[in-house]
């Protein structure tokens, strides 16, 4: 516990090191002491931040623009005067933010792409029709019946059964369906 006199003196010194320009962390190496005390003391004396460190809401872009173009974590902490942790921190929120909005577009394409699955379904199933023909992997087949999720062909020589999603995946391949 300190005295009052110490505790003058602590505050006359915090108030001294941020009038010079230095930021918490610097005027705690200075002092000797950890930084969390330094913002301990501040918040106890009623002493306002200088101002000189900002918050990730201004200089975030900053940071991750650097982070981009290959700069090391502790290059970008000391150029914004922050913690190695806190930046590492930063840039793996923001990461895992743009990872759940990109899962999210990815969720709405694969949606959209059974969608149109769906449909291309749909006409495979409509444009069959029993006793009609069909090209199915290059050879030629008549429709013998049809069942909810595929069809009978018959062929030259034999009979097969094809699913539906055959003929999807064929007329996506540059196959006709």
């Amino acid at each position: 516990m300190m005295t009052k006199e110490e505790a003058e003196e602590r505050k006359k010194l915090i108030e001294s090191l941020l009038k010079e320009g230095l930021t918490e962390r610097e005027a705690a190496e200075r002092m000797g002491v950890s930084e969390m005390t330094v913002y301990r003391n501040m918040k106890k004396f009623g002493i306002k931040a200088n101002g000189k460190r900002q918050s990730f809401k201004v200089i975030g872009g900053k940071v991750l623009e650097d982070y981009k173009k290959g700069y090391k974590v502790g290059e970008i902490a000391k150029k914004y005067g922050r913690k190695e942790e806190s930046v590492r921190h930063f840039i793996w929120r923001q990461n895992k933010c743009n990872k759940r909005a990109d899962n999210q577009v990815n969720v709405l394409r694969l949606k959209k792409r059974s969608d149109l699955y769906k449909d291309k379904l749909d006409r495979v199933k409509k444009g069959m029709r029993v006793g009609g023909n069909v090209m199915y992997k290059g050879k030629s087949y008549t429709v013998v019946e049809k069942y909810g999720r595929f069809a009978v062909l018959q062929g030259k020589e034999y009979q097969i059964t094809a699913m539906y999603d055959d003929f999807v995946r064929q007329a996506g391949s540059g196959g006709n369906g």
